[in-house]
């Protein structure tokens, strides 16, 4: 049997492809940046943390915006520049 994982997702903070064209730095903490997202619950059966998603954080506080925006207790989030 497979294990399915449903994610929610709030669409209005989730980026368009248009958006992540042009990822925002965020190299001043509290600066808006592009986050990457990850899904990080290591408890058995999910040994690796996987992607999610990217967003826009206004305020760079990638983890509570990432957490948000997938409905993920286990989420993480860093800021990613092109």
């Amino acid at each position: 049997m497979k294990n399915l994982v449903k994610l929610n997702i709030n669409s209005g903070k989730i980026m368009k492809n248009e958006e992540l064209l042009v990822l925002k730095g965020g190299l001043i903490p509290g600066d808006p940046c592009t986050c990457l997202c990850w899904d990080h619950d290591l408890r058995p059966p999910n040994p690796d943390p996987k992607p999610v998603g990217y967003l826009l954080s206004v305020s760079g506080n990638c983890t509570p915006d990432c957490r948000y925006a997938f409905s993920m207790e286990w989420a993480w989030g860093f800021c990613v520049s092109s």
